[in-house]
């Protein structure tokens, strides 16, 4: 069940960064995060409260500061993908978000079959494979600051997970609440400032221009609405999971949640994965039966 609950996990993270991506194309990066971050918000306390659970601030306090590492990865994160190289900002990113909470757990006593170990080894590298962009549309320079970016990035994350694994068991889901609460309403209040100076798109808005499309607008709210819900349910999933299974089993797997991005992509725009991808969709695959047989 953790093993299922690990890869819908990662299809829900993959999705969810596929609806924020478009999103970006028509809206501020800050705005689609803080508008799917306090869709996230507003889904999980209903969801806490419906779950019955009562709540522990203790572990609401370690989901926000998860929240917070959460939050400063994603702003390397994007900062890196956007001035480039993709094809090494990426991988490096996943790669290191998946091996951080996978050697913590090694290292803090927990104990690894050969098979699962051949799985979690093969998820790694299906992980590089997957995320890796075309390198003949990417010419950015590799340099010493794009890599240490990436692994800032890749350990935040990493250590938002680790994070989530100290929680208790009988909290779920408010560690979720608390990591939404404390990035959703500083995204949005650093987006108004950015509205009041620059405009709603972050560049000075001309005068008489035309007006917006109600349509187009409607349709990138339905976008940032999706990302939040689907991020929000696989960091739900993630956390029972987690707590319910191997930490380096349950971070390998759901690293692979760029799988679902490219899958998107190609069925959304048509766009072709290179061979290297192909390949890293055959190793996902593999990936968890090894780990399931093991």
């Amino acid at each position: 069940m953790v093993i299922l609950v690990s890869i819908v996990t990662a299809l829900a993270f993959g999705a969810g960064d596929f609806c924020g991506g478009v999103a970006t194309r028509r809206a501020p990066v800050v705005a689609v995060l803080g508008g799917a971050h306090l869709v996230g918000l507003v889904a999980i306390t209903i969801t806490a409260v419906l779950w019955g659970t009562p709540m522990s601030w203790p572990d609401v306090g370690i989901g926000a500061i998860a929240g917070v590492f959460g939050a400063a990865g994603l702003i390397f994160l994007y900062r890196r993908l956007a001035a480039g190289p993709m094809f090494v900002v990426a991988p490096l990113t996943a790669l290191t978000a998946a091996v951080v909470p996978a050697l913590w757990s090694i290292a803090t006593g927990e104990r690894l079959t050969l098979l699962v170990a051949a799985g979690l080894a093969i998820g790694l590298v299906a992980i590089a494979l997957a995320s890796a962009a075309d390198r003949q549309v990417d010419d950015s320079p590799v340099t010493a600051t794009v890599v240490i970016e990436s692994l800032v990035a890749g350990v935040a994350f990493g250590v938002f997970y680790i994070l989530f694994d100290l929680t208790d068991p009988d909290a779920v889901p408010w560690p979720v609440v608390g990591a939404r609460l404390v990035t959703a309403i500083p995204l949005l209040v650093v987006w108004q400032v950015v509205v009041r100076r620059r405009g709603p798109d972050g560049t000075r808005p001309a005068r008489g221009g035309e007006p917006s499309d109600r349509r187009w607008r409607a349709e990138t709210v339905g976008l940032v609405a999706l990302a939040g819900l689907l991020d929000t349910g696989s960091n739900l999933g993630f956390l029972w999971a987690t707590l319910n299974g191997s930490l380096a089993v349950v971070s390998v797997l759901t690293s692979l949640y760029p799988v679902a991005t490219v899958a998107l992509a190609w069925l959304v725009f048509g766009e072709r994965a290179v061979g290297r991808q192909r390949l890293g969709l055959l190793l996902a695959i593999a990936s968890p039966v090894a780990i399931a047989l093991g």
